[in-house]
């Protein structure tokens, strides 16, 4: 079983080009340094990986495709579900807005609030100096803003609708786009992090009209328990 175990690391890791990053500390420019602090997430999962038989050959590899927000040199918050796989066999790349790339792993996760932070397995971590955000409360009628990296990077803003304590997940309930593939982007109120967006909102039926609210969950009160290393 390790032997299995070792070969579908393996071809977890052919499915990506090589991820090697040069050393780099390039300074962050200060009026859209949100927007250089997310990341393209792109995880594949191993399912089904041995079948029922003893041949390395009956498997399937599932892509995702997320956004996170960097909050440290080494450290990104994303939405859990992007990097569950339920098999535990999955290899996650990141990708900055430059280009670099970089192999990650998740070192903790809290299905109860759909947060999950990974971590960069390079030396050099993300090659940038950065400072911690300044995490914030949010509230109904507030403007607030996600940083996507997926489908195309960019910023879908809108005002929140309301606010729920009493929800784990989804917390923050308002009507900036959200679409599959921007969950786990940081969310944004006057560039002070308030949450990481977890799901999309249908105006229509689902899947006939296009999604036009999200909902994310909150950070303040628990960010504590995310940025100490």
């Amino acid at each position: 079983m390790k032997l299995r175990s070792t070969l579908a690391f393996v071809v977890l890791a052919l499915v990506f080009s090589c991820a090697h990053m040069h050393p780099r500390v390039p300074e962050l420019r200060s009026h859209d340094v949100e927007a250089e602090l997310t990341l393209l997430l792109q995880v594949v999962c191993a399912t089904d990986l041995f079948g029922n038989n003893d041949e390395f050959t009956n498997f399937d590899l599932e892509r995702r495709y997320g956004s996170a927000v960097v909050i440290d040199g080494r450290h990104a918050l994303t939405a859990e579900h992007v990097v569950d796989c339920p098999s535990g066999q999955r290899l996650i790349r990141g990708t900055l807005p430059d280009g670099h790339h970089m192999i990650m792993t998740v070192d903790r996760e809290d299905h109860d609030h759909d947060i999950a932070r990974v971590v960069v397995q390079a030396d050099a971590g993300f090659g940038l100096l950065v400072s911690t955000p300044i995490v914030s409360t949010v509230r109904a009628g507030d403007t607030v803003c996600s940083s996507v990296a997926y489908p195309k990077r960019g910023w879908n803003c809108g005002a929140v609708q309301n606010v729920d304590p009493d929800i784990a997940i989804g917390d923050i309930r308002g009507w900036w786009r959200t679409v599959p593939g921007n969950s786990g982007s940081g969310l944004y109120r006057d560039g002070a992090l308030v949450g990481i967006v977890v799901q999309h909102r249908w105006c229509g039926e689902p899947g006939k009209s296009e999604a036009c609210g999200g909902n994310a969950t909150g950070l303040f009160g628990i960010h504590d328990d995310w940025f100490n290393k």
